[in-house]
């Protein structure tokens, strides 16, 4: 028997899921919202074929994984036989008229490894017009990724928190140093993972930036829908 609720559904939550038992054998789960709307459905859709897209990569790397021959070692044996994994987690960040954002972690150990790793993907759309959001899209036509590494290094250095040699390799201006970012309310959070701004012990950095704090070289007709509050 259906229970009634007077709540209403906020998220439907799909997932990819596939468990392979040969040896060696590997787990894949990849979790994805399903909205509803239609252009919220085309995000869906996106972002489920984007989890296919990990899978058949993650089923190629496993068909051509070629053991490290040791005669009569076994310890080393049972070391070849524990499975991979890769799992996809995501949290969304906006979901609203104007923006759709998620922050994706994906939890990676292959075979043979000696241990796992992890990383960040983001998934930002702007909804009218239907567009990807990526960095260079939030530039003014006369800025550029020098002027974003210029604001976002500042910031980190302002704090004393991090070494310099780190900070300044981890901003130099290039498409994957600022890939990472998610569209909040009011600001942009970027994310930074293990080894490009600070040692793997540190973990994930991030560092947020209110809408404002980009004027002079963001995009101004971007801008004011990001940081409209009329929803």
């Amino acid at each position: 028997m259906q229970a009634n609720f007077e709540a209403p559904i906020v998220e439907i939550r799909r997932r990819i899921f596939e468990n392979n038992t040969d040896v060696p054998g590997y787990t894949f789960q990849f979790d994805f919202p399903d909205f509803e709307g239609l252009v919220q459905r085309i995000v869906s859709k996106n972002i489920e074929a984007w989890g296919y897209e990990l899978l058949a990569d993650f089923r190629h790397h496993q068909e051509t994984f070629i053991p490290v021959e040791a005669e009569r070692d076994t310890e080393i044996e049972s070391f070849y036989k524990v499975p991979s994994h890769l799992s996809g987690s995501y949290r969304i960040i906006r979901n609203d008229d104007v923006v759709i954002s998620l922050e994706y972690t994906l939890d990676r150990f292959f075979t043979g490894s000696a241990h796992g790793g992890r990383s960040t993907r983001v998934q930002n759309f702007l909804v009218s017009p239907f567009q990807p959001i990526t960095a260079k899209d939030l530039l003014a036509e006369n800025s550029s990724l020098v002027d974003l590494s210029e604001l976002v290094r500042s910031r980190l250095l302002s704090n004393r928190q991090y070494s310099e040699k780190w900070v300044v390799k981890g901003t130099e201006p290039k498409d994957a140093n600022f890939s990472k970012f998610v569209l909040e309310k009011n600001g942009i959070q970027f994310i930074f993972d293990e080894y490009q701004i600070d040692c793997y012990a540190a973990g994930r950095q991030k560092l947020w930036i209110g809408y404002d704090q980009f004027s002079g070289i963001g995009k101004p007709s971007l801008f004011s829908k990001l940081a409209s509050n009329d929803f």
